[in-house]
This record gives C-alpha cells, sequence and structure tokens, in this order.
C-alpha cells in the first residue's frame, strides 16, 4: 500500500509541474490562424521550460508573456508523436514478462480510464506499479498538452475474480 501511494504521489508531483494546481494556475491552449499557443500562467513561469520532443517540434517561446506558439499542423503532429508513444509504452508493458504481476493494463480512448489487471497479493509485494507509474504520468501530460481536463482514473481489477481491487482518481 506504502509503495502505491508513492506511485500516486510521483504522478501527481508530474502533473501538477505542469499543469498547476487550480484553474487560473493551469496551462491553457488556445487555436487562432493556424497556430496553437501555449499559455503558461505566471505562477508556472519558473517550473515550465521547453522540452527537447518541444523544441523538435517546432514550438518557439515568446518571452514577454511566457507562452509558446506552433503551428496546427505540427502542433497535431506533437501530440500523435505522444499519443504514440503512450500506445507504444501500453503495448510494451502488456507484452513484458518484467512485471509478472500485472496481467493487462487497458486505456479507454478518451484517456481518462486506465484498467490494470493484477494478482493483488503480487503486486503489493513488487514494485511492478512503476509501469503505472510512468504510463499515468504519460498520460497526464497527454492531455495537459492536448488542453484537456487533466484526470486520470486508475482502476485495479483482481484478474482471477474479475473484482475492482482498487481505484485512484486522479484530477486537477
Amino acid at each position: 500500500m506504502r509503495k502505491r501511494i508513492y506511485r500516486l504521489l510521483l504522478i501527481l508531483a508530474a502533473a501538477a509541474m505542469l499543469a498547476g494546481c487550480g484553474k487560473e494556475n493551469s496551462i491553457s491552449i488556445e487555436e487562432k490562424d493556424g497556430k496553437v499557443t501555449l499559455k503558461v500562467p505566471p505562477s508556472l513561469e519558473n517550473t515550465f521550460s521547453l522540452s527537447r520532443p518541444m523544441l523538435d517540434a517546432g514550438f518557439a517561446e515568446n518571452e514577454a508573456d511566457h507562452s509558446y506558439q506552433i503551428e496546427k499542423k505540427d502542433y497535431d503532429a506533437f501530440l500523435q508523436t505522444l499519443r504514440d508513444k503512450i500506445d507504444t509504452n501500453l503495448a510494451n508493458a502488456n507484452e513484458s514478462k518484467d512485471y509478472p504481476s500485472i496481467s493487462g493494463i487497458q486505456l479507454n480512448k478518451k484517456m481518462e480510464k486506465l484498467e490494470v489487471s493484477i494478482d493483488p497479493a503480487a503486486y503489493e509485494a513488487s514494485d511492478d506499479g512503476t509501469i503505472v507509474h510512468a504510463l499515468g504520468t504519460q498520460i497526464l501530460l497527454y492531455r495537459i498538452y492536448a488542453g484537456e481536463s487533466p484526470k486520470l482514473e486508475i482502476r485495479y481489477v483482481d484478474a482471477e475474480s474479475k473484482s475492482v481491487y482498487d481505484t485512484e482518481k486522479i484530477s486537477y
């Protein structure tokens, strides 16, 4: 249980750095004239900077208002690249033998619910939840960059009984 709480805190911290806490502190996305602008509130100016993938995608910083602009087609390609990485990591996690307590992970189309089929006793005794943390962080960051509400429900389902073992709801 303590490991799962620690992993949840890591997910929350990673997403909070981008999302901020509360509507007035969150990154906003605006589309106009074939361009997309990410607006970063003053409260996040010291914690947010362009990442290598953002630079590679073509985001340009406007230092005057701490916003980032990109052509709409490049923004769409950036989001697709992020989505493809999530899909690849999800497929890799499902095929991997590195997480023996996890028998499957599924993400719904809206990217709001992650269902993890587990052997509860083995899961609690292992560090297999690190892959859930990694996927959760990627999903939340995608949702933030897409201008969607940064929320995610992670349902842990007992693989044998098919009953819900636990649920974590993350939202900002």
